[in-house]
């Protein structure tokens, strides 16, 4: 992270066991001060969005244009940067990200029997709700752009 003058001398990244699995987060390396500065990231180091930002690449735009939920967009902006690889100033967090088979403990990725168990209608529905968002934004995504298909495999 220094590479893009990301500056965080007194923390570092860490697993921590939590709930019978790991939890990535951060610790302190020291004792903080009321109000230290933990974390500097230069704006060109970090992803942004702003009202009137077009498409990240040609091939993305109608999607883009289909799209305007914050969410969906920083996600293409976070997959063209990984496709960057090393070249992007984001490819030291890309690199902590954790990966799809670490993405398990989201309840959207749980089976139909572990959300049952749950048994509270309210976010049983909640979920559902954003299954079905995400396989009509994954719907979308391949169909506007069938070049880039690997992304929503």
């Amino acid at each position: 992270m220094r590479a893009c003058n990301v500056k965080a001398e007194h923390v570092s990244h860490a697993i921590f066991m939590a709930g019978g699995g790991q939890q990535r987060g951060v610790v302190a390396n020291k004792d903080l001060a009321e109000g230290e500065t933990i974390v500097e990231i230069p704006r060109d180091s970090a992803l942004c969005l702003f009202r009137g930002d077009k498409a990240p690449a040609p091939d993305l735009a109608a999607f883009w244009a289909a799209h305007p939920q914050w969410y969906v967009r920083l996600g293409i902006k976070l997959l063209v940067e990984r496709d960057k690889g090393p070249a992007s100033a984001v490819s030291g967090y890309i690199d902590i990200l954790p990966k799809p088979d670490e993405c398990g403990q989201f309840p959207v990725e749980w089976s139909d029997a572990e959300i049952a168990q749950l048994r509270y209608e309210k976010v049983e529905s909640s979920i559902a709700r954003q299954r079905d968002k995400w396989k009509e934004i994954q719907g979308d995504f391949r169909r506007l752009c069938p070049q880039r298909t690997a992304w929503s495999d």
